[in-house]
């Protein structure tokens, strides 16, 4: 089955570099946008695979609140950014706002194609996990769709990137994870941001986790990394296929 991708670019030279790199490899169907507003409905009446977004498209802002509302609306869909600069802050705003990754427009062929598939397994893997099972009334409830946990009847929805990390951390609770190993787990070992993309993540992921702050707490290990602690109401790796 060929994959879908919406590509919203308003720069026509980059449009017809994607068509043709994308067409050639056979196995994408790819569908094109100039704007949020053409985007919008398209995303709304189809299934994409994947979304690549310009960073620059209609103004930077107003394609990050496009992108928040998307997955505030809980559109889970893979999202690529291509930027023209790799400034920290601009690549971090983006990676908050629910981007899988932030890709330079002066890539490398073969990367890109790479970092495609790796995004696209990692997005079709999440979406086959099935619900976890809790294992007494107080256990915390996990599902992958949508990305919630629940404990007591109270919710919390996740990020991709925070439900990724949450997952990690819960697998192996007491484990000390360097911010390396997290960055290789959670966005593959293409990825070419910063080690403050884990910081950045993690700090949003407490920020979501403090309802739940007497059942679990990700801790600072100084000089190593993260650590999660919880108690005995905390998802068990029986939950946690």
């Amino acid at each position: 089955m060929n994959t879908k991708v919406l590509l919203i670019e308003d720069d026509p030279t980059t449009v017809n570099m994607f068509n043709l790199l994308l067409s050639q490899e056979g196995k994408y169907v790819v569908h094109f946008a100039t704007n949020i507003e053409e985007a919008t409905p398209l995303i709304n009446s189809s299934a994409f695979d994947l979304l690549i977004l310009g960073h620059k498209l209609s103004g930077e802002k107003e394609g990050v609140h496009f992108l928040e509302h998307l997955r505030y609306q809980g559109n889970r869909t893979p999202v690529i950014v291509l930027g023209s600069t790799h400034q920290e802050n601009e690549v971090i705003q983006w990676l908050e706002a629910g981007a899988d990754d932030f890709i330079l427009k002066s890539f490398g062929i073969m990367e890109f194609l790479a970092r495609i598939l790796t995004i696209l397994r990692r997005a079709r893997h999440l979406h086959r996990k099935q619900m976890y099972t809790p294992v007494n009334q107080n256990q915390i409830i996990i599902s992958s769709k949508p990305l919630v946990a629940e404990l007591r009847g109270e919710k919390i929805a996740f990020r991709r990137k925070e439900f990724e990390l949450f997952i990690t951390f819960a697998k192996r609770p007491g484990v000390i994870f360097s911010r390396a190993e997290l960055l290789h787990i959670i966005w593959g070992g293409t990825y070419q941001g910063g080690l403050r993309t884990v910081d950045v993540h993690v700090s949003s992921l407490r920020k979501r986790l403090a309802l739940f702050q007497e059942e679990m707490r990700i801790e600072s290990v100084r000089g190593s990394g993260y650590r999660f602690t919880c108690s005995d109401l905390c998802p068990s790796q029986q939950c946690i296929n």
